[in-house]
């Protein structure tokens, strides 16, 4: 173990039940309202289920909690707390499920473990409190060697200082580029301005009036005679 404590000297005491015939999806249910609570509580709250686990936990914790009270009889009961409790699967009883039309479907039949961990409510307190310090402190390293890996280095191809932006000699090639590529713009839009559909109508619109004077000019003068 090289000198490290086992989980039920750092933990107190503890008590396991074994190949029960729950399902332990469905005690993890019932489970997961008992943890981190007094053994005096979770008792309490056992009394009120009507779940058919509820019976085989409350066996489960009072033993545990008579375990812790053998160690040291000095402990008031009110003060032990259930510091973990683990419903892991057993093993599988199969069976024939008759079907219709003459099929047949295995029926399974699940067991299920249930350890719980007993402890003063001090005690705890004090694991806790160490453990979410030495989290924090991971944390935060791994926070700076995020921050080193994804630091910003500086652009290579940067302009220096002491060169203006009028001074290179490519800024004078970019203003004509500039000036030309505005002055084409210019003409393109004067083209498509000649060719919408607008334009042309009201130059077919002053060719017809034109025409029409003239006709009626030259039918209302008479012809001199010499």
């Amino acid at each position: 173990m090289n000198g490290e404590m086992t989980m039920a000297q750092q933990e107190g005491a503890r008590a396991i039940a074994k190949y029960l015939r729950h399902s332990p999806s469905k005690v993890r249910r019932v489970a997961h309202h008992l943890r981190y609570r007094l053994v005096t509580d979770a008792v309490g709250i056992l009394q009120h289920i009507s779940h058919r686990s509820a019976v085989s936990l409350s066996k489960v914790i009072r033993s545990a909690a008579a375990n812790f009270l053998q160690q040291d009889s000095s402990i008031n009961e009110k003060d032990i707390i259930i510091t973990k409790l683990l419903v892991d699967n057993g093993p599988q009883i199969k069976r024939l499920w008759r079907r219709g039309r003459g099929r047949a479907d295995i029926l399974l039949k699940r067991m299920c473990h249930i350890t719980v961990y007993v402890d003063r409510k001090q005690n705890f307190m004090k694991h806790s409190r160490n453990r979410s310090k030495e989290l924090l402190v991971k944390e935060l390293k791994r926070a700076k060697s995020r921050a080193k890996n994804t630091a910003i280095e500086p652009a290579t191809n940067a302009p220096s200082p002491q060169e203006s932006p009028a001074s290179s000699p490519t800024s004078g090639a970019k203003d004509r580029t500039s000036n030309n590529a505005t002055s084409s713009s210019g003409s393109n839009r004067s083209k498509n301005l000649s060719k919408s559909p607008r334009a042309s109508q009201a130059t077919t619109k002053s060719q017809n009036a034109s025409s029409q004077n003239n006709i009626r000019s030259k039918k209302g003068t008479p012809s001199r005679s010499n």
